[in-house]
């Protein structure tokens, strides 16, 4: 009778732990998910350049940086490319990082928080009807990054030695664009203090995943002693 007994309580424990278990995967599970999510929405600062000229045309791009982000491969989850082009006459701009398709040309690109170096590198199309040129005013509102921690924030049209545009200070800058040929075009952003802040959703997945495996492991360890007493 005795054995019977401390059988069936040897059972009821070893239920009990199966169910705990049960309920720790299940709450680290909830907790993977809602890190995820917040590391979704960890954008530091961004800042949206719209594309304009006089007939109409328009598109925009945006940059920024988050803890999470990447710089370059592989892609994160900041990373949007670009929609398919319009029917002429349209401006076309994006970002490139160095990314397979379709990510190869960006419409939102993130890069990694906080850096004292960073470049962006910026491509603009004007695609007419016809072949004549026209005139590109990228605009910004530089209220938007007076919290970043770079000393300059600047504007260069590749192949010139001097920026266009000092960003931190100026709100647009307009430029020739020929027909059908592409601009290309860099914001470099350099300077400031990095103070070493560090991401607490940086916990990598796959060290979620170890936790889960032991956790299972010890798990059947001691269910496996317990049925055996």
């Amino acid at each position: 009778m005795k054995n019977i007994n401390k059988k069936m309580n040897t059972t009821s424990i070893a239920r009990k732990m199966v169910i705990f278990g049960i309920l720790l995967l299940f709450t680290t599970a909830i907790m993977t998910t809602e890190m995820n999510t917040e590391a979704a929405d960890n954008v530091e600062w961004e800042l949206k350049l719209d594309f304009n000229e006089s007939g109409g045309a328009y598109d925009y791009v945006i940059f920024g940086e988050a803890p999470d982000a990447n710089d370059g491969p592989p892609v994160d989850s900041y990373d949007e490319p670009k929609p398919p082009a319009p029917m002429p006459p349209y401006i076309r701009t994006w970002f490139n990082d160095n990314l397979a398709e379709p990510y190869n040309l960006i419409l939102k690109d993130y890069r990694k928080h906080p850096d004292n170096h960073k470049t962006w590198n910026l491509t603009a199309l004007w695609n007419p009807l016809d072949d004549n040129s026209t005139t590109i005013t990228i605009s910004w509102d530089n209220n938007n990054i007076t919290s970043i921690e770079y000393d300059s924030v600047e504007l260069y049209k590749v192949g010139n030695s001097d920026p266009v545009s000092d960003m931190l200070a100026d709100t647009s800058y307009s430029f020739l664009c020929p027909a059908n040929e592409v601009q290309h075009f860099q914001i470099i952003c350099q300077g400031g203090t990095v103070n070493g802040e560090t991401d607490t959703n940086e916990i990598p997945l796959l060290y979620l995943i170890l936790i889960i495996i032991v956790i299972i492991i010890c798990l059947l360890i001691l269910y496996w002693k317990i049925i055996r007493r």
